[in-house]
């Protein structure tokens, strides 16, 4: 089976976020160009980076996770639970609407693929055992 992509889900607060850092760090420049600048921009360019790069892959045996610079694969034979999560703590995710999975033992990392249903169709394909928990 080829692998399958999913893009994350991304909220307006996100785009909100977005844009005033760039208003600011333009503001910023026009008003004191100075070479510091390039450490003013960063965490815009950071989160900039991250919105286009947050993505989910789904092969025969493993889920691969990217956010910017970071990155974990999950085994897919070792998830045990997918449950709904609106927590707002940091995750991989650029939405509060997002998915908790749970694998191994006691390990989770929360998500926000856009398509939910199509995201968890391709896990259970590999993995009938995972429970559903909505």
């Amino acid at each position: 089976m080829n692998p399958i992509t999913f893009k994350s889900k991304v909220d307006r607060w996100y785009y909100i976020l977005l844009c005033f850092l760039v208003v600011m760090t333009l503001a910023i420049a026009v008003l004191h160009p100075q070479w510091y600048m390039c450490a003013v921009m960063l965490p815009a360019l950071v989160i900039a980076g991250s919105c286009l790069a947050t993505k989910y892959t789904v092969t025969a045996t493993e889920l691969f996770v990217h956010c910017g610079f970071f990155k974990q694969s999950v085994p897919i034979a070792s998830i045990t639970a997918i449950q709904k999560s609106n927590s707002w703590l940091s995750a991989p995710a650029l939405s509060t609407d997002r998915l908790e999975i749970r694998y191994r033992r006691f390990e989770s990392i929360t998500i926000s693929p856009a398509h939910k249903d199509a995201f968890i169709a391709a896990l259970l394909s590999h993995n009938k055992g995972i429970q559903i928990r909505m």
